[in-house]
């Protein structure tokens, strides 16, 4: 299902940071995204905050392939395995996309503030600009969950359930590979990166 369409269907509010996606974005940017499919992800208007405080669109990848994946920082069972699986994704790819970014997105608007997560970033050696973790409104976590494919629930706890799936971004936003659940073989997404 294309992206757009898949986001019509959701009709999500959209809470940002800023006013800024209530402003017409300039010509030459919305000419550069009429340029990209409609399953490219740089079409979705969310405003997420790195863990530097500075925010972040999907569209701020373009370029660039990626690695994205869906955690929560006081996650003790899958959320390390998965970070731990993308580091070894890292490890295993030819030298000229040892460097690609990988994008990790939290479910928890309540607990996962830029602060937080840099701490994170700093205990787990994820080391920036490589590594983004990434905070934003329950409305832009459901929104960006759902047009990757991951499905959660929150717990009375403030815990998640969730999918544990790392996905592969081409240059263009758009889903080239989903590696699903935890210490997958990674093999073919290896080979999929380097098909880049």
């Amino acid at each position: 299902m294309k992206l757009i369409t898949m986001l019509s269907l959701l009709s999500l509010s959209s809470i940002v940071y800023s006013d800024t996606c209530c402003k017409k974005p300039p010509a030459d940017t919305q000419t550069e995204l009429e340029s990209f499919s409609d399953t490219s992800l740089f079409h979705l208007e969310s405003i997420w905050m790195n863990q530097e405080g500075a925010p972040f669109q999907f569209k701020d990848l373009r370029g660039n392939p990626a690695l994205v994946t869906m955690f929560f920082a006081s996650c003790g069972y899958a959320c390390p395995i998965l970070i731990e699986d993308m580091k070894s994704i890292l490890r295993n790819l030819p030298k000229e996309h040892a460097s690609m970014p990988c994008i990790l997105l939290s479910f928890d608007s309540k607990r996962d503030f830029p602060p937080a997560l840099k701490t994170f970033a700093e205990q787990r050696k994820l080391p920036s600009p490589q590594w983004t973790l990434l905070h934003a409104p329950d409305s832009s976590i459901m929104e960006t969950a759902a047009v990757l494919g991951i499905r959660y629930r929150k717990d009375k706890e403030g815990n998640f359930a969730h999918s544990n799936i790392i996905t592969l971004l081409n240059e263009k936003g758009e889903i080239v590979y989903q590696l699903n659940g935890l210490d997958s073989d990674s093999a073919p997404l290896i080979k999929a990166i380097s098909e880049l």
